[in-house]
């Protein structure tokens, strides 16, 4: 399975990309939109951890911009952001986000998610 991790904090992007790869997950970790677009077009995630308030593209332009290039099967697309409130969950919704979590996400949290989508996946996966 292969998770995208995207988030303009190195830090936090390689320590998100650190927790999926103990997973046996593969992760990649980009730090921007654009790099995040030129991932996808590269090789389709099964899933995508995009941090919201990034410069320039942000994650709800980026989440839709993903959903346009990736057709079949598409990514589950995670919010993790520090935009939190409920207006922010509405607009992840609206641009093509399938969960919202808020900063600092709980490690357990997104392992738990990553075992859910790979036991969904298992049967593309072998």
């Amino acid at each position: 399975m292969f998770v995208l991790v995207v988030d303009d904090f190195p830090d936090a992007a390689e320590s998100a990309a650190e927790l999926v790869s103990m997973t046996g997950c593969r992760a990649r970790a980009v730090m921007c939109g654009g790099d995040a677009l030129r991932a996808v077009a590269e090789e389709a995630p099964n899933v995508v951890l995009l941090d919201l308030g990034m410069p320039g593209m942000n994650g709800w332009e980026t989440a839709q911009r993903i959903r346009d290039l990736v057709r079949v099967p598409q990514p589950v697309i995670v919010a993790v952001s520090g935009h939190a409130r409920e207006a922010d969950r509405h607009r992840s919704a609206d641009a093509g986000i399938d969960l919202h979590l808020a900063k600092p996400a709980d490690p357990a949290v997104i392992l738990a998610l990553l075992d859910r989508v790979r036991v969904h996946l298992a049967p593309r996966l072998s």
